[in-house]
């Protein structure tokens, strides 16, 4: 990568996960107009927690970091090593930042929240993360933040709901209900919570937004509408075609999150974003990959 064309580049990471392979060839198209190129960055390319290898890269103006441990399963499997990934990974980005003097560091977080105070949940909610997951998120958040007054970047955070859509971790709802589905029965454990769904596509739009804006801050992405796993599973068995058995176990989560719908109007303000992809035009496309 020469020089020039590396000081119009971004840094993704995470390339290779779920919302990087949307996100990817995204800003490829962008940067190509611009004469700029793309770095990848993740677990195949390169190890994040290394910190010489980071600061071995050549030097970019902005970084998406997509990359970490991303699911409360990795926590529980694993939390040492989980929390050992998101903050490592960050603090190096942020050291490598630092020493290449970037413009822009755009952060991919969570919902943060806790158990909500008022719906819809805005990015001035007070922080309650309910697991240790949420909690790692919102440390690198605030790693991230004191960098950015330190160095002079613009920082940019998309605290992200609950994002579905081709290539997400099986352990997930979704995923999980359509394995189900050619079983002819359905299991789940809980019918009650409710949960604010946004489509892959739309939050990738996201990200490749706030780079073209250049717009600072903290970004709520979702629907801003939520709906019930047993409303979840009525829709997606209506869309299948078949009616099915549901069975609940009725085991309910500790720390259960009872309801949770975003307040979107920053992301529309300032990055001109509103989800495109309906909830009931997501499921047709996954049922139809599946």
């Amino acid at each position: 990568m020469s020089a020039e064309r590396a000081t119009a580049s971004v840094l993704l990471t995470g390339a290779g996960g779920f919302i990087g392979r949307v996100l990817a060839p995204l800003l490829t198209l962008d940067l190509a107009e611009q004469g700029g190129c793309l770095a990848l960055a993740g677990r195949k390319e390169l190890d994040l927690c290394d910190r010489d290898a980071v600061l071995s890269l050549p030097p970019v103006k902005q970084i998406v970091h997509l990359a970490g441990a991303s699911t409360t399963f990795a926590f529980d499997a694993d939390p040492e090593a989980a929390w050992r990934t998101n903050f490592l990974s960050t603090l190096n980005l942020l050291a490598y930042a630092r020493l290449h003097q970037i413009q822009h560091f755009v952060l991919a977080s969570t919902y943060v929240y806790g158990p909500p105070q008022y719906l819809p949940v805005d990015e001035k909610h007070p922080i309650q993360p309910h697991h240790a997951y949420q909690r790692s998120k919102y440390l690198c958040e605030q790693l991230a933040e004191q960098y950015a007054r330190d160095c002079g970047f613009k920082l940019s955070i998309l605290r992200l709901f609950n994002v579905y859509g081709p290539g997400q971790d099986a352990r997930m709802l979704l995923p999980t209900l359509l394995a189900q589905l050619p079983t002819g029965q359905i299991h789940l454990r809980d019918a009650a919570p409710r949960r604010d769904f946004v489509a892959v596509a739309d939050v990738a739009e996201a990200f490749r937004l706030v780079l073209q804006t250049g717009a600072e801050g903290i970004f709520n992405l979702g629907s801003g509408h939520s709906l019930s796993v047993h409303e979840l599973v009525n829709l997606v068995v209506r869309l299948y075609g078949h009616a099915l058995p549901v069975a609940y176990s009725q085991s309910v989560r500790n720390n259960e999150v009872d309801d949770v719908v975003a307040d979107t109007r920053r992301a529309q303000a300032l990055l001109g974003w509103m989800p495109q992809i309906s909830l009931e035009s997501g499921l047709k496309e996954l049922l139809c990959a599946s």
